[in-house]
């Protein structure tokens, strides 16, 4: 299974309860995702599904002329991929400014 709560370093009530909904919703993401993968036809183990989100990186670079930030994707895995097309979010691989709000 891949529902690990433990350890748990907190004394409060609030704070465990929190503690537990945050792995659960985690849990129930991943589980949703390999259910929708394999309703593709494939099949993806929650630790792939983990190892492939965890992996999707970028670097920031500032350009020390503008002092303007830039984000460098690194290149996505075939899960990742997969994983992204499947939930129709757009995958971005090329460098992008990042805005000050």
């Amino acid at each position: 299974h891949d529902l690990r709560v433990r350890p748990v370093f907190h004394w409060t009530p609030r704070r465990v309860r929190a503690h537990l909904a945050i792995a659960f919703m985690a849990f129930a993401c991943v589980r949703h995702l390999a259910y929708r993968v394999a309703t593709q036809g494939e099949t993806m183990s929650p630790r792939i599904i983990r190892d492939a989100l965890l992996h999707r990186q970028c670097s920031l670079l500032r350009d020390r002329t503008t002092d303007r930030l830039y984000a460098v994707p690194l290149k996505p895995t075939a899960e990742a991929k997969t994983l992204y097309r499947m939930k129709g979010v757009p995958l971005n691989t090329s460098p992008y400014a990042i805005e000050n709000n």
